[in-house]
């Protein structure tokens, strides 16, 4: 399963439902200059920080097409392989993190 909602109470609902079902969840996110994927066992629900329209902020197609990328690369890696890879990155310092 994929999350890809914009707003923390229906991120919750899926990691929860995916969490009591043991259920595999990739979560995509972006915010401002800053993305991240995560799988459910590693995912916190983030606040909704962003005022107004986050689509406002000038780079978020660039974001947004670099989260789905990264999401990609993943969910592919799980199905080939079973690896379950979690990053966050900046546009800011264009840094790709990956996370334990």
């Amino acid at each position: 399963m994929f999350d890809t909602f914009d707003n923390s109470g229906s991120r919750r609902l899926v990691a929860e439902t995916c969490g009591a079902l043991n259920a595999h969840c990739l979560h995509l996110g972006v915010n401002a200059d800053y993305g991240e994927v995560k799988w459910n066992e590693n995912y916190r629900v983030p606040g909704d920080v962003v005022e107004g329209n986050a689509c406002d902020y000038p780079l978020a197609r660039n974001v947004l097409l670099f989260t789905v990328a990264i999401g990609g690369e993943v969910a592919l890696r799980f199905l080939l392989r079973g690896e379950k890879e979690n990053y966050s990155f900046t546009l800011g310092d264009l840094g790709i993190n990956r996370e334990a």
